[in-house]
């Protein structure tokens, strides 16, 4: 079997409700159904395939005629206030927006492979620019 890689259902959970916001769960449905996926109750503590998510993203940019990019980061966005909700304890109040990005592998990450250790969340790649 092909080592295919995995997203956690929080982020299915999270694009769940995204999409049924910002458009409706029959829209949710209807992407589901067009990407070939069964589940659409995505449960928190499992892993998906990725290809899974893409073909959800890749359905919702031919129904909106916003690029998958596009989505992704309206999406990112819309997800941010719900990751820091569910890992609250794992934040530091005084933590500027880059010191999050710095500490999201090692401490989001870190509790989301505590937590179920089978998870494999992406790495987070970070550039600190000259201002």
């Amino acid at each position: 079997m092909e080592n295919q890689s995995r997203v956690h259902g929080s982020i299915f959970f999270l694009l769940k409700k995204f999409v049924i916001h910002n458009y409706s769960e029959a829209m949710w449905l209807q992407l589901n159904q067009e990407s070939g996926i069964d589940e659409t109750k995505f449960e928190m503590t499992h892993n998906y395939p990725l290809s899974d998510i893409e073909a959800i993203i890749n359905r919702a940019s031919v129904h909106t005629g916003f690029s998958g990019a596009r989505l992704q980061e309206t999406f990112g966005e819309y997800l941010v206030p719900d990751l820091f909700t569910l890992y609250k304890s794992y934040l530091n109040p005084a933590w500027k927006t880059f010191d999050v990005l710095e500490q999201t592998e090692n401490v989001m990450h870190g509790a989301v492979r505590k937590l179920n250790s089978t998870a494999t969340p992406p790495g987070v790649k970070r550039y600190k620019g000259e201002r």
